[in-house]
């Protein structure tokens, strides 16, 4: 994709909706091959607009405001797809924000709202990814913005993409378990503060058959690394047990668990948990 901007107007944002697009279009690729010929609908949305302002305030400046005329040029597209076994959308624009007066202040912005999933055998199998271009404010404490050509100082192009991988299926003839894992990395344009990534594994076990009494154990583990921080780790593991009295409209639940965890600090600790509990609903 290719942008042209007018004088003083700053490019970088388009290649960074490619950088994020890329996995979507390998999950649907994928998807697409391991599906037998079945119905595929494809529906492409394109649009245009353009927005002017006038104000006498368009920087949102506490101190001296200079008015100023600002056009927004936008051009977008979107894609709803079915194809065999995967489906998603994308929704992505581009805008070209034009100063009549601070021509330095010229721009270029991405918005891109983007969702695949895929289900293979026989629904064992399920990837999901995401990818987002948004834009958000860099302080909390300043003016925020509202999203319309008032975009001000205090906001900044906001990127993540998500992957997400499920198994779930029978463990011999009595137990059952799923399995997931959760991938994301997050960019903020022009700042290492907030860029981070993450990983988080989660493996489910429980029996087939559920009768009187009942249980089930969960074993997770998260790690996340930030740019300008240390790396944080998180281990738990956990398991439940249900007793439950239909006739009586009575349930009684206890569990138990480990976890092990730097969060509060740059060394590992170690935590017990415990809970009991009790549910009558007449």
């Amino acid at each position: 994709m290719r942008a042209a901007a007018g004088p003083g107007a700053k490019v970088g944002g388009a290649a960074a909706a490619v950088w994020l697009a890329w996995p979507l279009s390998a999950v649907a690729a994928a998807a697409a091959a391991d599906a037998a010929p079945t119905l595929r609908q494809i529906v492409i949305e394109p649009s245009a607009s353009v927005t002017q302002t006038f104000s006498d305030n368009p920087d949102l400046r506490a101190v001296a405001p200079l008015a100023d005329s600002v056009t927004r040029l936008t051009v977008g597209v979107g894609l709803r797809a079915s194809i065999g076994r995967a489906h998603g959308f994308l929704d992505y624009s581009l805008s070209s924000l034009v100063h009549a007066r601070s021509r330095e202040r010229n721009t270029l912005q991405n918005q891109l709202n983007a969702l695949v999933a895929a289900d293979w055998l026989d629904n064992r199998l399920r990837l999901d990814a995401s990818a987002n271009i948004g834009r958000s404010a860099i302080s909390a404490f300043n003016v925020q913005p509202d999203g319309s050509a008032n975009i001000g100082s205090n906001t900044t192009e906001q990127r993540s993409v998500r992957l997400a991988p499920s198994w779930r299926g029978p463990l011999g003839a009595e137990l059952r378990y799923s399995a997931g894992l959760v991938l994301q990395a997050n960019d903020v344009k022009d700042s290492a503060i907030g860029d981070n990534t993450s990983a988080s594994a989660v493996v489910h076990l429980e029996p087939v058959r559920v009768g009187r009494l009942s249980w089930s154990a969960d074993l997770s583990h998260v790690t996340s690394h930030y740019k300008t921080g240390r790396t944080t780790d998180d281990d738990r593991v956990f398991a439940s047990a249900l007793a439950r009295w239909d006739e009586l409209d009575l349930r009684l639940n206890a569990n138990v668990g480990i976890e092990s965890t730097n969060l509060a600090s740059a060394n590992r600790q170690q935590f017990d948990t415990w809970g009991v509990g009790a549910e009558w609903v007449p």
